[in-house]
């Protein structure tokens, strides 16, 4: 890799990376992700990184004012590389390789890949020395919508040490679901589809609590969607929550289930990854998730959780009891066996490595 005045770099100097976010102190999967992700490349790989938080969104004054920002922040700490969290950041990206020729990275989720397709992206994501993504799933869909792109890499995420705690019982009878999402779209997070689960856990005589962490505007229509199926007693919305209490509830939950739809187009959806089902487990909660997107690598299916069709409330009925009544001693080893099987391929560490990796192959030594 080369500095911006063409000179080659020694691997023995401290490498400088710009982190170009959006909304940093939020608190969306992208925006936790990235917090980790500079924790990461700071503490664990030894790296200087500086940030630049911003937005290229809205009108076009913010767009502009934006763009600005970002550049000031490029002339004025002349990074090595630049990592653009969202392709929505990269044309800060784009400005630094043709303007000072300094590469940069793209990090990509999920629904931004397999949506609408755009000459936009595919020149942002062509320029980029390197594409970054959370799950093979969407590694694959970059590959296959924007074959222009650099060969992404899974860099996957990282869980915080404090989710790996031992599972705590509750002794709460009945047992407890748990969903932790943001409140955007009820159909998109298959919310309906497990409200209607419930319904049929029900007539076999399985009762259960639902727990539903998370705020947003369709929280008004989730309320009436419970009223209308007669679920009030058994249904409890907490809204957004610390991040204390966020840990209590994984481990008082003996379920957690996330079946996000799938679907691409103009009105895409689907999960990159799956941050709150992987929280999940690393508090032991077995886990039920759709089996399609990237959601497939948050689970061993039968072993950590189980995988099941999206928008099938009978599947998910039968995944629920599957998990809920198992024997005595399978019951008591589960929780370990699920959180050392998250912390090996999701633990800091883990990430740190695939970090390590990704920066590799973009010039980057650590």
């Amino acid at each position: 890799m080369s500095s911006g005045d063409g000179t080659k770099m020694s691997h023995s100097r401290q490498w400088n990376i710009l982190v170009v976010t959006s909304d940093l102190g939020g608190r969306g999967g992208i925006q936790r992700h990235s917090r980790t992700l500079i924790e990461v490349l700071r503490g664990h790989l030894g790296l200087a990184v500086e940030t630049c938080d911003l937005r290229l969104d809205g009108t076009w004054i913010r767009r502009v004012a934006g763009l600005s920002r970002g550049l000031f922040h490029l002339f004025h700490s002349r990074p090595d590389l630049v990592l653009c969290t969202h392709v929505g950041l990269a044309p800060i990206g784009l400005f630094a390789t043709r303007i000072l020729n300094t590469p940069y990275v793209v990090i990509v989720y999920g629904v931004e890949i397999w949506g609408i397709e755009s000459c936009k992206k595919h020149r942002l994501l062509s320029n980029a020395a390197g594409t970054w993504a959370v799950s093979t799933f969407t590694a694959a869909k970059v590959g296959e919508l924007y074959p222009s792109a650099s060969r992404p890499v899974m860099i996957g995420t990282g869980i915080r040490n404090s989710f790996f705690e031992p599972l705590t019982d509750a002794g709460t009878c009945p047992p407890t679901l748990l969903t932790v999402t943001r409140l955007d779209d009820l159909k998109y997070k298959g919310i309906d589809v497990v409200l209607d689960a419930l319904k049929l856990l029900r007539k076999t005589g399985t009762e259960v609590h639902y727990v539903i962490v998370g705020d947003g505007p369709a929280r008004a229509a989730l309320a009436t969607m419970v009223d209308d199926k007669d679920l009030s007693d058994c249904v409890e919305v907490l809204g957004a929550v610390s991040e204390a209490e966020l840990l209590t509830q994984y481990r008082r939950a003996h379920v957690f289930v996330l079946v996000s739809r799938y679907a691409e187009g103009p009105n895409p959806m689907g999960e990159g990854l799956g941050l709150a089902t992987l929280e999940a487990a690393a508090a032991g909660v077995p886990v039920v998730v759709g089996q399609q997107g990237g959601s497939v690598d948050t689970v061993e299916d039968g072993v950590t959780g189980l995988l099941v069709p999206p928008g099938d409330p009978s599947a998910i009925a039968r995944a629920v009891q599957a998990l809920l009544y198992v024997d005595t001693a399978a019951a008591a080893e589960r929780p370990e066996i699920i959180s050392t099987w998250t912390k090996r391929r999701f633990g800091l560490a883990a990430f740190a490595e695939r970090l390590r990796v990704a920066l590799h192959e973009v010039g980057v030594s650590v």
